[in-house]
C-alpha cells in the first residue's frame, strides 16, 4: 500500500502540470506561431542544401519575439549556417587586362551588373555561371562552389581582335566595302570531305597494320634461322655457319617483336582516331599526306611524307 507522504507528492506534481498542460492547450499566438514556422523551415532548408534560405528563417525565429527555448536553437544554428554559406568573386580580362563592364549569371539569374569585387553568396553545389560583355562572345563557366568556401575567384578571359578586322568578322565586308575573304568563305557552303583526324586515323592504322604483317614475316624468318642453326650445331656443338644462324635468329627476332610493337601501338592509335566524333570543318583544306613503315636490318622506322604548298 503507498505510503501517505507517496500519495501527496503525486498529488503535488499533478497541481502543477495541470496549469502547464493548460498553458500548452492554448492555440498559440500569430507570433509565436510565425517563430514554430520559421523553426521548422530552417531546418527543412538546412537539411536540402538551401543554406541562403535557411539563414534567413533562422533570423527570423531568433529574434527575441520568439519563445526562449526557439530563439536559443535558431540563434546557435543561424550561427553554424551563416559560417558554412559560401561565396565566390568573380574577375573578368581580355589580353590579360582587367575589364569590369561584365554582366555574370549563375544558374540563369543575374548576380552582378558589372564586376566589382564584392563577394556573391551562393548555395552550395553545382553552378553554372555565364560572363557576357559588348563585342564578346559569351563565356560559360561550370564550378563546384563547396561549403565553408569564402571569397573562390571565377575568372573568365578573352582577346581582343582588332577594330578592322572585328567589322570585317562581323559584317563579312572589308574597309574597302568588297566581301572580305572570311565573308565568302562563311556564304560559300563548305566542301564535303574526310577531316584530318580521319584521315590520320586510317594512315596510322595501316602503319599499324602494316608493322604486324613485317613483324609475321620476321618471325617466320626467325624461326627458319633457328631449325638452321640448330642444324648447324649437333651436341651444342656449332660450326661457323650455326653462328651466323644464331645471330640471324636473334636479329629477325629483335626486327619482329619491335614491328608487333609498333603495329599494335598504331593500330591502338589509329582506332582511337577513328572513333573520336567528327570535328567541324576547317576553313582551310587539308594537306596530303601518307604514313608508312620501313624495315632493314638494322631495324623497322616509318616515314611520312606530305604535300606542302
Amino acid at each position: 500500500m503507498p505510503s501517505p507522504g507517496w500519495v501527496g507528492g503525486l498529488a503535488a506534481f499533478l497541481m502543477v502540470l495541470a496549469p502547464t498542460r493548460a498553458a500548452f492547450s492554448q492555440p498559440p499566438d500569430v507570433a509565436t506561431q510565425s517563430c514554430v514556422e520559421a523553426y521548422e523551415a530552417g531546418q527543412q532548408s538546412r537539411n536540402v542544401g538551401d543554406l541562403l534560405k535557411a539563414r534567413d528563417d533562422f533570423r527570423r525565429c531568433a529574434s527575441a519575439a520568439c519563445p526562449s527555448l526557439i530563439q536559443n536553437d535558431c540563434t546557435t544554428w543561424l550561427a553554424q549556417v551563416s559560417e558554412a554559406v559560401p561565396s565566390v568573386v568573380f574577375d573578368a580580362k581580355v589580353d590579360f587586362e582587367s575589364v569590369f563592364d561584365v554582366i555574370v549569371s549563375a544558374d540563369g539569374a543575374r548576380v552582378a551588373n558589372q564586376l566589382d569585387g564584392k563577394p556573391v553568396e551562393l548555395n552550395p553545389g553545382l553552378h553554372t555561371f555565364v560572363f557576357e560583355r559588348a563585342g564578346q562572345p559569351p563565356i560559360e563557366k561550370k564550378l563546384i562552389v563547396a561549403r565553408h568556401e569564402v571569397g573562390l575567384v571565377v575568372s573568365a578571359s578573352w582577346k581582343s581582335m582588332p577594330p578592322a578586322a572585328a567589322t570585317a568578322s562581323a559584317t563579312g565586308v572589308s574597309p574597302g566595302g568588297l566581301l572580305s575573304t572570311a565573308g565568302r568563305e562563311a556564304a560559300a557552303p563548305a566542301k564535303e570531305g574526310p577531316s584530318t583526324g580521319r584521315l590520320v586515323g586510317w594512315a596510322v592504322l595501316g602503319l599499324g597494320s602494316a608493322g604486324v604483317v613485317v613483324g609475321s614475316v620476321f618471325g617466320m624468318m626467325m624461326f627458319g634461322a633457328r631449325d638452321s642453326a640448330i642444324a648447324e650445331c649437333p651436341n651444342n656443338i656449332c660450326r661457323p655457319g650455326g653462328l651466323d644462324e644464331i645471330r640471324r635468329a636473334r636479329d629477325d627476332a629483335t626486327i619482329s617483336t619491335i614491328a608487333f610493337s609498333l603495329g599494335a601501338g598504331a593500330s591502338v592509335v589509329g582506332a582511337y582516331l577513328l572513333s573520336r566524333p567528327e570535328p567541324a570543318k576547317s576553313q582551310s583544306a587539308a594537306r596530303p599526306f601518307a604514313v608508312g613503315p620501313t624495315f632493314s636490318s638494322r631495324g623497322v622506322g616509318a616515314w611520312i611524307g606530305a604535300d606542302f604548298e
